[in-house]
């Protein structure tokens, strides 16, 4: 499957448990709000985005190296 790329995009009250975030690369984006508990990182590149009020605890990034 094809990573996509995403671009100064606003995410907002969207919990990434339930709506799996897709693999690819995040550039300018926003999160607010948003619950990334125990979601998968892997394979996705984040680029200058901002993280307000979001849950990032027990995010799981698998490193291939």
């Amino acid at each position: 499957m094809e990573n996509i790329y995403i671009e100064k995009k606003i995410f907002e009250n969207v919990d990434f448990q339930e709506n799996i975030l897709k693999k690819g690369e995040y550039e300018k984006c926003d999160f607010k709000n948003c619950n990334f508990y125990k979601s998968d990182i892997s394979d996705i590149v984040f680029v200058d985005c901002t993280f307000v009020n979001c849950n990032l605890s027990i995010v799981k990034k698998f490193n291939n190296n």
